[in-house]
């Protein structure tokens, strides 16, 4: 879904100085580069919810965080070599953000399920 629809670039284009776009919505009031932050954290929220919800390994947070890290950082590398898009550092830390607010979700609801529900494994 990151690299559908684009077209390769001219030259690869590498950002890693870490949190270059956080510093930008706030010096340069830039909505465009919140909007993608925004984005990169949402569209792996679902990630961090499925992993442990289909895939028992998956039910400690730090397998899925190192997962999240991983997966963004391949992501992010094809992008790269292929110039379909820019690496940059962020989008690894936004992508993973999104999947450990997805694990926060799917343990909350885990645990709201147990709780009330009397649902358990």
């Amino acid at each position: 879904m990151t690299l559908y629809g684009r077209q390769p670039g001219m030259e690869n284009e590498y950002r890693f100085q870490l949190f270059a776009s956080y510093i930008e919505v706030f010096k340069e009031k830039n909505v465009e580069v919140l909007l993608q932050i925004i984005m990169n954290i949402f569209m792996f929220i679902p990630i961090g919810f499925l992993l442990p919800y289909c895939f028992k390994k998956f039910e400690k947070n730090k397998t899925v965080f190192f997962t999240a890290i991983l997966f963004s950082g391949i992501i992010e590398c094809t992008q790269g070599i292929f110039r379909m898009g820019m690496f940059e550092a962020d989008d690894i830390l936004g992508n993973v953000l999104g999947v450990e607010l997805g694990f926060f979700l799917f343990c909350l609801v885990r645990k709201i399920c147990q709780k009330f529900v009397g649902f358990h494994e």
